[in-house]
């Protein structure tokens, strides 16, 4: 009775055992149909929307080309932005060459961004374009204010010629000078070739003689000269193509003599043309014959004139030409002859 019971026992666990096996295996094999099912959807889901077979590549190999791309770009972003801010810095003023240049470069430096062709900044933000457009301005403004500094400067420094003498010589009891082309015998200045002259000082007993070549031109500058010959002319243009006698602006001079010489007869005596010009004043005061006194031509472009003499107080055996000046003339014989 108890081995019919243990075998019946048995038996119903083994079916059950067998029962629940089989009902696994169903739902296992359920199971494995719903998900080839449901990968055979996905295939077909996915081979609608797959790329063509050229466009099919590997995630990894894509990131790969986006980021080279991406490098790329950035690396013409970097070579646009420094040939801007060389261009930058070339067309701003040398003055300001170091301020707009460096400032323009920090402004793109800071955009990160790829620059346009004006330099200024794109995807980084405003801010750089800001800062580049503010360095260049005030580049420009404060190359501006230099250059206009530099302008009002040079406007207000007058620019002087200087005149450049051959000799400059003081007249004395023993005359001195430096420069060429002049001699010095006890208190008469010779002149020997051409050139210009510049004389100053006072002397109670000299002379100015000119003696150069028939060719050449003298100049003769009074510039507060104070001069009296007791034998012959206190200037004496013995010899010269054309003597000049220039009185210098503002100053005062005197020139006399009084020798009894009929042939060199004058206080200015020349044997060639003369000419008198300049801004200056002079006093004469002939007690040989005239004042002003010329062999050849003589012309009179400007000065001041008193003149005191026993006969004509200017006076040419050629021609006289009076262009300027202001005369007071008290001659023995004539004014003017």
């Amino acid at each position: 009775m108890e081995k019919k019971r243990f075998i019946a026992a048995a038996a119903a666990l083994l079916i059950a055992t067998c029962a629940s096996a089989c009902g696994k295996a169903d739902e296992s094999e359920k199971g494995g149909s719903d998900t080839a099912v449901s990968s055979e959807t996905e295939e077909k889901e996915s081979a609608k929307t797959a790329p063509a077979d050229d466009e099919k590549e590997p995630e990894t190999t894509k990131k790969r080309k986006s980021k080279k791309t991406t490098e790329a770009s950035d690396a013409a972003d970097k070579s646009d932005t420094k040939t801007t801010a060389v261009k930058d810095s070339k067309s701003s003023d040398s003055g300001n060459k170091s301020s707009g240049g460096s400032s323009g470069s920090a402004g793109n430096s800071s955009s990160g961004g790829s620059s346009g062709s004006s330099g200024n900044s794109s995807s980084g933000g405003s801010s750089g374009s800001s800062g580049n457009s503010g360095s260049s301005s005030s580049g420009e403004q404060s190359g501006g204010s230099g250059n206009e500094q530099q302008g009002s400067q040079q406007s207000e420094t007058p620019q002087t010629e200087e005149n450049t003498y051959t000799a400059e010589i003081t007249l004395g009891g023993s005359p001195s000078g430096k420069g060429e082309n002049f001699t010095v015998e006890g208190s008469k200045v010779t002149i020997t070739s051409a050139g210009d002259y510049r004389f100053t000082g006072s002397c109670s007993d000299g002379q100015i003689i000119v003696a150069a070549d028939t060719e050449e031109k003298v100049k003769i500058v009074l510039d507060g000269v104070d001069l009296t010959c007791t034998d012959g002319p206190a200037v004496f243009i013995r010899k010269a193509k054309k003597c000049t006698v220039e009185l210098a602006d503002g100053s005062s001079n005197k020139l006399s003599d009084s020798a009894k010489d009929k042939v060199n007869d004058g206080v200015i005596f020349s044997n060639d043309t003369l000419r008198i010009k300049g801004g200056g004043s002079l006093e004469i005061n002939a007690g040989n014959a005239h004042g002003i006194s010329s062999d050849d031509d003589l012309i009179i472009e400007g000065g001041n004139y008193v003149i005191n003499s026993v006969k004509s107080g200017i006076m040419a055996h050629d021609d006289i030409t009076i262009n300027g000046g202001d005369f007071d003339i008290k001659g023995g014989t004539n004014g003017i002859k």
